[in-house]
């Protein structure tokens, strides 16, 4: 029996575990095995040389995916090399993602955003790996989500707990709603950060998302990553069955063209984009020697304030 179809064998017996009904065991609903696996790759490239990490997240290991699926995987990739290959191109393309974000978020404080939105936090520990006097941190994100990150930073005195949670199910609620209900400062430069999140919503929500983040008159910016459809003839069918096993199928694939035409339409012209190379040479360069075949690309938009009346 060759390799490929061993580990084809053996995802499915995983994957049958994944969707076979289990009791309620207290565990929070609606839980994402994403964004438990992408701090389980941030956690890892804390055991790397320093002079050869893409990136550091001290928080990483708390969030850290321990669901039977994913550690499944994680004992498989051992006797299976292919499985390993790509769950290292994966944690690469995501780490330097992260590490770009990071730097482009840093950029926008200095140059006076004193509001940072995240949308879709899920276990981004940003607002305290970065704490900066004079900028206020939200975080907006499904209300099961958020609680289970805050059980887990329970007692730690290295948090920041000024962040602000603002529970929102995009799809049902829309950011309006949530905005509205949050104390967020339209009239103040705003920084608003999708990481990892667009290619899961509709084009209609995509559309009122950034109509409800163009809102007001200040300053506006939007730092974001999305899945250029390039991609899709590049995903091999190991990806595919791990997308399957983990039910988070992306929905909605953009070219940086059409994202460009719909940020534009709203005020919101692009300023900025890089794919994975452009983003290794500009913010990790520690990634610039590691394979990577599937990733997502990161884009900037900006709205200047209007002049002041005379």
């Amino acid at each position: 029996m060759s390799n490929r179809r061993r580990i084809h064998e053996a995802l499915g017996a995983l994957l049958e575990h994944r969707h076979r009904p289990r009791p309620v065991t207290g565990a929070t609903p609606g839980r994402s095995l994403v964004a438990g696996v992408n701090a389980t790759f941030r956690e890892y490239e804390a055991y790397r040389p320093p002079e050869l990490r893409i990136l550091e997240d001290p928080w990483a290991h708390l969030f850290a995916e321990r669901h039977p699926l994913v550690v499944g995987l994680r004992a498989l990739r051992f006797v299976a090399p292919p499985l390993e290959r790509e769950l290292q191109q994966l944690s690469t393309a995501h780490c330097t993602r992260h590490c770009s974000l990071d730097t482009l978020i840093g950029q926008a404080v200095d140059e006076g955003f004193t509001q940072i939105v995240i949308i879709g936090a899920g276990y981004d520990m940003r607002a305290s790996r970065f704490p900066r006097d004079g900028v206020r941190w939200f975080e907006v994100d499904l209300p099961d989500t958020a609680n289970r990150k805050w059980a887990r930073l329970e007692g730690r005195a290295d948090v920041n707990r000024a962040v602000v949670r603002v529970p929102s199910d995009l799809i049902a609620q829309g950011l309006a709603g949530a905005l509205e209900a949050a104390p967020i400062d339209l009239a103040v430069p705003t920084c608003f950060v999708l990481e990892g999140l667009l290619h899961y919503l509709s084009p209609a929500v995509i559309d009122a998302t950034i109509e409800a983040m163009a809102a007001g008159t200040a300053r506006r910016r939007v730092l974001l990553s999305f899945i250029d459809p390039q991609m899709m003839p590049r995903a091999s069918s190991l990806f595919v069955t791990l997308v399957k096993a983990v039910r988070e199928a992306p929905r909605e694939y953009l070219s940086p063209e059409a994202l460009a035409a719909r940020f534009a339409a709203r005020g919101l012209p692009m300023t900025g984009h890089w794919d994975f190379a452009a983003q290794a040479a500009a913010f990790a360069p520690a990634a610039l020697r590691r394979p990577v075949r599937l990733s997502q690309d990161v884009a900037r938009f900006d709205r200047a304030a209007p002049p002041s009346p005379p």
